[in-house]
C-alpha cells in the first residue's frame, strides 16, 4: 500500500475539498481524485461518499481514516526527528533550568552554547520543581537543570547529580536580626521567608507561622512567601523584612554594594542538589548533548564558596544534622 496515497487520502478528509488538499500537496486535482481512487481499488471499498455535492467520508472511510491519522502523524514526527538527528549545526533546542540553577548555569551556558552552534534555535524555560517531570517525560522540555519535588521523582528521569554548592539565609540591609549579638535559627522564622520550599526538616520553622508553611502531603515547608524567580526574590527581600536563601554567586554584587547582607548562620547541608534531568525512554539529540556536555563543564568551572562573613564567626547548628535526603531543595 502507498504511503502518498495514504497521505492523499488524509488531506481530503482534513481539508473537505479535494481542490485545497491539492493545494496543499502540490499535485493538481485530477492527480489527487486519481491517486485516492486507486486507494479505494487497493483496500476494496469507497472512502468518500460521491452522491454529495460536499466532500463526506463514508463509514468505511472513517474507519479507514482514524488508522491513516496514526500513521501520518507518526511518519511526520520521525521525519522531524531524522531533521535533528542529521547534525549539532541546525534545528531547535528546547532546554529549562530551575530558579536557582538558572542563576548559577543558565548563562553562561546558554552563551556558550549559541556562540558555538549560533545556527541552532534555542528555547529557555525556568520553571519550579514540580513542573520538571512532566516537561521531561512528555518531551516537551528535552533537558532539564534543576531537582524535581522528591514525591515527583519517576523511574522514567535520568538524573545525573551536579556539584553541590553551599548556601545561606540572607536579609536586607538595616535587617532588625542584624542587631542581635547572637543568633539561632530559631530567631529567623519570626520573619516571613521568601522563595522556594524547604524540606521537611525545616517544618518546625513555621510553629510561629510567620517563616512559612507545612505542606500536610509532604511535609515540606513551604514559604509564606513563594517565589520561583530568584531575581524577584531578591527585590522583596531587599524592601522588607524577608529572607531569602541563595548560594554567594546569586548574590555577590548585591553583598558587595551592601543591599543585601547574609545572615552569620551555616547549616550542614544546606546546599544545593540540582540535576541535569533527561528521559530514560527517548535518545538525546546531537544538540542536546552537546549542551548537556557545555553545562556539565560550566558547572566544574564554577567554583563555589560561603561569604567571609560566615567565617569565624559562624555557628553550626548541631540542632539541624541534615541527612543527605532532606538537603535544600535548590530547584
Amino acid at each position: 500500500m502507498n504511503f502518498d496515497r495514504l497521505r492523499h487520502f488524509e488531506a481530503v478528509a482534513r481539508r473537505g475539498s479535494f481542490v485545497h488538499a491539492a493545494q496543499d500537496l502540490h499535485i493538481t486535482q485530477p492527480a489527487l481524485t486519481r491517486s485516492v481512487q486507486v486507494l479505494e481499488r487497493e483496500i476494496g471499498g469507497p472512502l468518500f461518499d460521491r452522491r454529495r455535492r460536499k466532500v463526506a467520508l463514508t463509514g468505511f472511510g472513517r474507519f479507514v481514516l482514524e488508522r491513516v491519522q496514526v500513521l501520518v502523524s507518526s511518519h511526520n514526527q520521525l521525519s522531524q526527528e531524522i531533521e535533528q538527528f542529521r547534525g549539532v549545526e541546525s534545528g531547535y533546542l528546547h532546554v529549562g533550568f530551575g530558579p536557582l540553577a538558572a542563576e548559577t548555569l543558565a548563562s553562561r551556558s546558554i552563551g556558550r552554547f549559541q556562540s558555538e552552534h549560533w545556527r541552532i534555535s534555542l528555547r529557555v524555560s525556568v520553571m519550579a520543581g514540580n513542573e520538571m517531570v512532566d516537561a521531561v517525560t512528555s518531551g516537551r522540555i528535552e533537558v532539564v537543570i534543576g531537582e524535581p519535588e522528591p514525591q515527583r521523582a519517576q523511574p522514567e528521569l535520568l538524573q545525573v547529580e551536579l556539584r553541590r554548592r553551599p548556601g545561606f539565609f540572607y536579609c536586607r540591609s538595616g535587617h532588625p536580626l542584624l542587631k542581635k549579638p547572637s543568633l539561632t535559627l530559631e530567631d529567623l522564622r519570626e520573619y516571613p521567608f521568601v522563595g522556594f520550599k524547604l524540606p521537611a526538616a525545616f517544618a518546625h520553622m513555621a510553629e510561629a507561622g510567620k517563616f512559612g508553611d507545612v505542606e500536610p502531603a509532604t511535609g515540606m515547608l513551604v514559604p509564606k512567601v513563594e517565589c520561583y524567580s530568584v531575581p524577584a526574590t531578591k527585590q522583596i527581600v531587599a524592601v522588607s523584612n524577608g529572607l531569602g536563601a541563595a548560594t554567594l554567586s546569586m548574590l555577590r554584587r548585591e553583598i558587595r554594594d551592601g543591599e543585601l547582607v547574609p545572615i552569620a548562620l551555616v547549616i550542614p547541608g544546606f546546599e544545593t542538589g540540582y540535576s541535569i534531568i533527561t528521559s530514560r525512554n527517548r535518545a538525546l539529540t546531537p544538540a542536546a548533548e552537546v549542551f548537556v556536555d557545555i553545562v556539565r563543564t560550566i558547572d566544574e568551572e564554577t567554583e563555589e564558596l560561603l561569604p567571609r562573613s560566615l567565617g569565624t564567626k559562624s555557628r553550626y547548628l548541631a540542632s539541624i544534622p541534615l541527612p543527605k535526603r532532606d538537603r535544600v531543595s535548590a530547584q
